[in-house]
């Protein structure tokens, strides 16, 4: 039970999982244990649940939404990233020391076991606690090597590769047990102190080493809010896509009152205001000032040094879209269009809702098309993250922006998607579709990850 409970919260525990349940089945049967109809029926259990957890790894692996451990590097992938979580930062002389502690329990595993270690069939029948755990530290750390590059499955990586350390820990505390008691005072004591000066040199009360899990603080939030104060126009907000959602998170506290932020996978200069990290200054110094900051993460607001020009290519106004269960109710449509030239678009719609569900699960989408039909663009703001309850809500403005243009497109459309296929009325009083102008819009810094 606790094993399928570990494998529901982390899935690459079922390596772990069957070699633990390998080494238990073969120490049952070297000692005449299996062979009862109790112990064999919750054999039959467990591996039928492995079975399952094993081909829902694989289907999840097949749509690809097993990203995590992705990468060449086993080192880095795993061992890297575990030390940073654990340690809080990695260096030359961090790396060294770890391979260094790993170096020293080796040798004092062959020391203490000189005498036992090849007696195969001793290991087998009742292994003794530290060569137990040598053998499960080391299947592992081989194991998810050559599944990596047999079977192409993802390293552990950061807290899903916290197993290692565990395993790690137990190997080298019953290899120390087998030590006189007073080398083990000595060693005790010794790594007490080191964690003890270890954790006063590391202790805050705001940051975590879990850089996956990185925020905004609330006054990035505030500040964009001051900045838009002082605009006639609706700021254009950019972002990673994972800088959204917790960008996102305070837009939708405030009542979505701003623009949401723009998801691109790099940083493109086409955007008013952008949330950016420290490491990205030498590709945006030129186009932005950073107007605030934030200590733990790195991460800084950025204004534009140069105000975007936008010129108004298409107005639209007064649609009333109105339905019962309609899944996609149009906005704007155009098929095979061109601009004058291949600069970013900015799609603005000013819209009142008269009624809708509660919660919705209603999207406002922009799609862009190029000349052979091909999927440029597909930008959406959910409705959802303005508030739990629409309706009422008058003159809300949302912006979604593009990145540089094909140089034809055969679609270009702006809809409403009622994925819920709920009732809604909603009155769009203005539609319209910018194309901007100013240095460097159309530059695309390159993927710093």
């Amino acid at each position: 039970m606790f094993f399928q409970l570990a494998i529901s919260s982390n899935l690459i525990l079922i390596i772990v999982v069957l070699l633990l349940s390998g080494i238990m089945f073969v120490i049952q049967i070297t000692n005449k244990k299996l062979f009862n109809p109790t112990v064999i029926g919750v054999w039959l259990l467990h591996f039928a649940a492995i079975y399952y957890w094993l081909s829902f790894s694989f289907y999840l692996q097949e749509g690809g939404a097993l990203y995590y451990g992705a990468g060449d590097s086993y080192w880095n992938v795993t061992f890297v990233t575990l030390i940073q979580l654990l340690v809080g930062t990695y260096s030359a002389i961090v790396k060294w020391i770890v391979l260094g502690l790993v170096g020293l329990v080796i040798g004092l595993f062959v020391f203490v076991n000189k005498t036992t270690i090849l007696i195969i069939k001793q290991l087998i029948k009742l292994p003794d606690f530290s060569t137990l755990f040598f053998i499960i530290f080391w299947s592992l750390v081989f194991g998810f090597y050559l599944m990596n590059k047999l079977f192409t499955v993802n390293f552990p990586e950061d807290r899903t590769g916290l197993f290692f350390y565990v395993f790690f820990a137990l190997w080298m505390c019953l290899t120390l047990d087998k030590l006189s008691l007073n080398f083990n005072k000595i060693v005790g004591f010794g790594l007490t102190g080191l964690c003890a000066i270890h954790f006063m040199l590391n202790i805050n009360f705001t940051k975590h080493s879990l850089s996956v899990y990185e925020t905004i603080p609330e006054h990035f939030y505030t500040t964009l809010l001051k900045e838009q104060e002082k605009s006639q126009e609706r700021i254009t907000i950019g972002g990673h896509r994972v800088r959204e959602l917790f960008y996102g998170f305070f837009n939708y506290r405030y009542g979505g009152v701003l623009n949401p932020a723009d998801p691109t996978e790099v940083m493109q200069m086409n955007c008013d205001y952008y949330i950016a990290t420290k490491a990205e200054e030498k590709y945006f110094k030129d186009y932005y000032d950073i107007i605030d900051t934030e200590p733990d993460w790195g991460f800084v607001v950025l204004k534009r040094k140069e105000k975007i020009k936008r010129n108004l290519v298409i107005e639209i106004k007064d649609i009333l879209l109105e339905t019962n269960d309609a899944e996609f109710l149009g906005i704007y449509d155009r098929g095979d269009t061109s601009f004058a030239n291949s600069n970013p678009i900015i799609a603005e719609i000013n819209f009142d809702v008269l009624k809708i569900s509660k919660p919705t699960n209603t999207w406002i989408v922009l799609a862009v098309n190029d000349s052979l039909d091909q999927q440029c663009y597909f930008k959406r703001y959910p409705l959802q993250w303005t508030g739990y309850d629409l309706n009422g809500k008058k003159n809300l403005t949302y912006s979604l922006i593009t990145g540089t243009l094909p140089q034809k497109s055969k679609k270009m459309v702006c809809f409403i998607w009622n994925i819920g296929k709920k009732p809604y009325n909603i009155k769009v009083n203005s539609f319209k579709i910018y194309q901007i102008e100013g240095k460097g819009v159309n530059y695309m810094a390159p993927d710093i990850k």
